[in-house]
């Protein structure tokens, strides 16, 4: 929608050299300055135009050079001493940047720049949309490129989805004579300029350079930071701060989906690893990338699609333009001598254990687990499940709610090793992974105590039931055995590696004998800590309290087992 001004275009394209002013005073005094261009504020209409008409003649007075003080009270308030509300600078400049004469950017101009497109999705690095774009902007006036610049920093960094922003105030800006409500005519032009302003405002800093570079502090006349990096040459090797967060919530936003428990953990994987080893580490262990990361990760690591994870095909070789702006991690990371200790064996051990332990647990849960009840419920025909040999209860007992809960401790557990295992090459030495190792454990504790009790207490009927009803099946006759729960297992367990060539009383009994186990590895890494790291008494104080914990646990679970035992040979008896 456009204004009813009262100062021609002629003179309102005299301001445009004050708009950086005005994005700054906005920017300093609104955490979504950008959010504003969104929306048209018709009660401003008057207090815009007396409000430019004012600040043009308070420059044409002072010659053009006006102190910092003079513009901080021209912008706050007005001639009456009342504030003036920042939407009405909003307003301001969106009409100096839409109807100036001459434009911010000409229409030919304009016009030139919606041409590269097709170039630009061929380019496949920021260096090679920068020596596209540069040579065109070079053609605007001084003033026109620095508001320009930094127009499009104030949208990358004060707007709740620049990408969104920028589709709808981009052809405002680079097609003639269209506001920014969104226009009905000549559709495939509209989009192709809010697609290339989108690109703008992502490539901000390489594009205009100073003008566009983050600020050392926020505090509005601040300095900006000089940009150290030769302007659209080379811009792969830095990444804004921002930018590793939007990587850390995608990472956080994909644990969620495929590994929950992992969510928790993405700050201290950032923490521990630049962004090419987590990404080797994730596609490694669950063969997907998360959204938009494949690009960056070829781009950064230098690797063809050929070379890289398991031959990730790329559809588009341009990089998107969320992730354009390459990663390199705010810790730098110092890897330590890969000579390893005895100390990392155990540690590895102790993992490689619980990894094991929770595959075993998961599988026997969700693959045999899941067949009994659909066999159970009839799902599978009345003939399946009258051949089952187990009823409802009797499966929760084997496989329910008791094995479940101590498959999910295991699987938290492992979500709190998750920086240790993530990426091979781990950047802290023997006792930094101890102490990581035993934290997670010590958390747990109560955890594990509150699922094993359960099913310690009810694994001895659970076992009787099973040497029941496989004596039960061997006196039936071999066609009324091939549904029997145990069959059942025969099949699944050969079709899954985990449990390939294990008996279900074997995997059922591993609970029970799991924290003893782990106590007895524990004991191994305090042994070996207590030669190996001397002056770390903080790690070796916390092992021996955790050891000790262990073990009062696996003596409490053994009396409990004893008890149930006890139990339930008397109801025999």
């Amino acid at each position: 929608m456009a204004f009813s001004s009262e100062l021609p275009p002629e003179d309102l394209s005299s301001l445009i050299s004050f708009c950086p002013t005005l994005l700054d005073y906005l920017r300093n005094n609104s955490k979504y300055t950008a959010d504003m261009f969104l929306q048209s504020y018709r009660e401003d209409y008057d207090a815009v135009d007396k409000n430019l008409s004012r600040i043009r003649s308070e420059l044409m007075a002072a010659g053009g050079d006006m102190s910092l003080a003079t513009l901080q009270n021209l912008c706050s308030t007005d001639q009456s001493g009342y504030p003036i509300p920042l939407s009405v600078w909003a307003n301001a400049v969106r009409r100096i940047m839409t109807q100036a004469v001459p434009r911010l950017i000409p229409a030919e101009l304009g016009s030139d720049l919606i041409a590269t497109l097709i170039q630009l999705n061929e380019a496949v690095t920021v260096r090679e949309c920068c020596l596209i774009l540069g040579p065109l902007l070079d053609k605007l006036p001084r003033k026109h490129f620095d508001t320009l610049g930094e127009f499009c920093a104030l949208i990358r960094d004060t707007s709740t989805n620049s990408s969104v922003l920028s589709s709808i105030v981009g052809p405002s800006l680079i097609l003639p004579s269209v506001d920014l409500q969104a226009s009905e005519t000549h559709a495939a032009s509209y989009f192709a300029a809010g697609a290339l302003f989108d690109l703008l405002v992502t490539l901000a800093e390489p594009l205009f350079g100073r003008s566009a570079s983050e600020r050392i502090y926020h505090s509005w006349g601040s300095f900006r930071q000089q940009n150290t990096l030769d302007m659209r040459v080379n811009y792969e090797q830095c990444l804004l701060e921002k930018q590793q967060d939007t990587l850390k919530r995608t990472l956080r936003a994909y644990y969620e989906w495929i590994d929950p428990a992992c969510a928790l953990h993405v700050e201290t994987i950032f923490d521990l690893h630049p962004f090419v080893s987590i990404a080797e580490g994730v596609y490694d262990k669950y063969n997907i990338w998360p959204p938009g990361w494949a690009e960056l990760y070829y781009a950064l690591s230098g690797k063809t699609v050929e070379s890289g994870p398991n031959n990730y095909q790329v559809l588009n070789k341009s990089i998107p333009q969320d992730t354009v702006s390459l990663h390199k991690s705010q810790h730098p990371v110092v890897y330590r001598d890969i000579t390893r200790i005895k100390l990392d064996d155990i540690i590895d051990e102790i993992i490689s254990n619980e990894r094991v332990f929770y595959d075993i647990l998961n599988a026997v849960v969700v693959y045999f687990g899941n067949s009994l009840r659909e066999v159970v419920e009839g799902r599978r025909g009345a003939e399946r499940r009258d051949g089952l040999g187990l009823d409802k209860d009797e499966v929760e007992m084997i496989c329910g709610g008791n094995l479940r809960a101590v498959r999910n401790v295991s699987a938290t557990l492992l979500a709190k090793l998750e920086m240790l295992t993530l990426v091979k090459n781990v950047p802290i030495d023997a006792a930094g992974r101890a102490k990581i190792v035993i934290g997670a454990f010590s958390e747990m504790l109560g955890s594990m105590r509150a699922a094993y009790f359960p099913f310690v207490g009810s694994y001895k009927r659970a076992s009787a039931l099973l040497v029941s009803r496989i004596e039960l099946m061997k006196k039936k006759k071999k066609a009324k055995q091939q549904y029997h729960f145990i069959r059942i297992w025969q099949v699944i367990s050969n079709s899954h590696n985990e449990l390939k060539g294990k008996r279900l009383d074997s995997v059922l009994i591993m609970p029970v004998q799991r924290v003893y186990q782990t106590k007895l590895r524990f004991e191994r890494l305090k042994k070996d800590a207590e030669k190996l790291l001397t002056g770390h008494d903080d790690v070796l104080e916390e092992l021996g309290k955790l050891v000790k914990e262990i073990g009062v646990l696996a003596t409490d679970l053994n009396n409990h087992m004893a008890r149930a035992k006890s139990k339930t040979d008397s109801k025999r008896g």
